[in-house]
């Protein structure tokens, strides 16, 4: 499992909460970077993001923990993004200055539906999303399930509904 190592204050327990366990990485206290011990000679250490939902603070500040603590890149959560006064091109140029990558954006929620006009709207609601997307420099988008009393109950439909939406993606340059 993973390894915090005293002295590396700059890894708060929300960080460590949100990192899955059991990879066999750790953190040394020295780069805070997360390394994969099991990597021979030659192999790059696996690259590592963390999502800003797993952070306190503001969307700035989680950044800038993000990239205290090492990782590569950062899972931007919407209501983050929202709640800044920051634009997203300002998103994109924080983290670059910060050496982050953006991974992705999510979350995309209640996505399916059994109604064809509120499918018809989350369709729309997605392009909306991948303009956002392409400002902050990604073209991935965490599509997570439903909680949505609409939400469809078959996985062949739900299927067709996702592959739909992968091709509105793919027309963007965006993956889903």
């Amino acid at each position: 499992g993973y390894r915090w190592c005293p002295g590396s204050a700059r890894l708060t327990s929300h960080l460590a909460r949100c990192v899955e366990r059991g990879t066999g990485m750790s953190v040394s206290a020295g780069s805070a970077r997360a390394v994969d011990p099991h990597a021979g000679p030659g192999l790059a250490p696996p690259r590592t993001a963390v999502a800003t939902v797993c952070l306190s603070g503001s969307l700035e500040d989680k950044l800038a923990a993000a990239a205290a603590a090492g990782f590569d890149g950062v899972e931007i959560f919407e209501p983050d993004f929202v709640a800044s006064p920051s634009s997203a091109a300002q998103i994109r140029e924080r983290c670059a200055d910060l050496g982050l990558t953006i991974d992705l954006y999510q979350p995309f929620r209640d996505f399916d539906s059994v109604d064809p006009q509120r499918l018809a709207a989350n369709l729309r609601r997605a392009e909306h999303k991948f303009a956002v997307m392409e400002a902050l420099g990604t073209d991935l988008i965490l599509v997570c399930s439903s909680v949505s009393p609409d939400a469809v109950d078959d996985d062949g439909h739900i299927a067709e509904q996702l592959h739909t939406l992968g091709e509105r993606a793919a027309a963007c340059g965006m993956r889903v």
